[in-house]
């Protein structure tokens, strides 16, 4: 079975999306990416927490069959080494870009907390869903890189953090 057009998209679009971040890491320095920004959050820390969803979701399909987004792995280099979270990013990338036509639609078991007493819920779902899940996640945390950059004097390229329905509203209106 070829994978659609929209499948190889979104598994596309998901490769340029860690691509773009860990290139845009390059920009940083090192205390610039563990320095807390306005709201008290690091680059750092955005960057775990992204690169733990797309982590969970190259393990859980691989390994399991289930993904916890949930259970992450916080605080580690990731977090706090910059070359870390470069190398974290390449190899997701990497990883994801390699994927063929038999894993894009394969199945996976999302197990969700769904409030804070810890109550969870399991979801039928497949690989390139969760695939798009992650990158529109990863959009959402770039966004909020942005606010830490500015007050780090770092120039983030526009295209940054945008939606791709922000950046296709824009360019045409113009």
């Amino acid at each position: 079975m070829t994978p659609t057009p929209a499948e190889l998209a979104v598994r596309d679009a998901s490769v340029a999306i860690l691509n773009q971040l860990a290139d845009t890491l390059g920009v940083f320095s090192d205390e610039q990416y563990t320095t807390p920004g306005p709201s008290g959050a690091t680059v750092g820390a955005h960057v775990r927490h992204t690169l733990d969803h797309y982590r969970k979701l190259a393990d859980g399909y691989k390994v399991s069959a289930t993904v916890a987004y949930d259970q992450r792995d916080r605080g580690g280099s990731v977090e706090t080494d910059r070359a870390a979270a470069i190398a974290e990013a390449s190899t997701l990338a990497g990883s994801f870009a390699s994927l063929d036509e038999t894993q894009m639609g394969f199945p996976v078991k999302i197990c969700a907390m769904v409030s804070g007493d810890g109550c969870e819920a399991e979801i039928d779902s497949t690989l390139v869903r969760e695939l798009w899940f992650a990158s529109h996640h990863a959009i959402h945390h770039n966004a909020l890189l942005k606010p830490i950059a500015i007050a780090a004097g770092v120039d983030l390229p526009t295209e940054f953090g945008r939606a791709p329905s922000t950046v296709n509203h824009e360019s045409a209106t113009r």
